[in-house]
């Protein structure tokens, strides 16, 4: 159960993750959004009630020193797709029907996984894959490296406290202040973070 703190904006979180769940249910060739999976009688809006509602009810644990929300989510979404069309293929091979695509004929050596359905890509993944989005934070803020140096403090040396920020990067707390405000302008503008309400 979210118990006090900071209590996440669940409709961005919902909204990232149906545009995340859209692109999973294609990469297992599923391309309608408003498709129910077969046998399961489960769609998109199923799969991200199921992983909001136990992230809600403490089913899934977020730590922040383990990583963004966004992904342990985005992790726990796919995982829950993956198993369930692994369970509806295992019941439809005994009524002899396969339902995953063909491997590729067009030369490019698309393979199965061991579990018979297709290897998903990874660009999706790179959207929820920490150390992707640190680069693409740094890419972004590369005009202002004092900015850069900031941010580095908490992806690189996990540094969250006030005055061990000051002493790493040398700097007086004023200063530190106005560098994290102008860090929090960043990222939103560059659609790295929401906009407090």
């Amino acid at each position: 159960m979210i118990v006090g703190g900071n209590i996440p904006d669940f409709r961005a979180l919902a909204d990232q993750l149906a545009a995340y769940a859209v692109q999973i249910f294609a990469e297992y060739g599923l391309r309608d959004p408003d498709l129910v999976v077969s046998g399961t009688g489960r769609s998109i809006e199923d799969f991200l009630a199921q992983v909001l509602g136990d992230y809600a009810t403490g089913k899934i644990k977020h730590n922040s020193s383990k990583g963004e929300l966004i992904s342990l989510l985005g992790k726990a979404l796919k995982r829950d797709v993956h198993d369930t069309l692994v369970r509806k293929r295992s019941h439809l091979r005994e009524e002899n029907r396969d339902v995953t695509p063909a491997p590729s004929d067009d030369g490019t050596g698309t393979e199965k996984a061991i579990d018979g359905l297709p290897h998903p890509g990874a660009s999706v993944d790179t959207l929820f894959d920490e150390q992707e989005y640190k680069d693409r934070v740094r890419a972004a803020l590369s005009a202002e490296p004092a900015l850069v140096d900031l941010a580095d403090t908490a992806f690189e040396l996990n540094i969250e406290k006030r005055q061990e920020q000051v002493d790493v990067l040398g700097i007086s707390p004023e200063e530190l202040d106005n560098r994290k405000k102008k860090l929090r302008r960043r990222l939103i503008e560059y659609g790295f973070a929401a906009q407090k309400q």
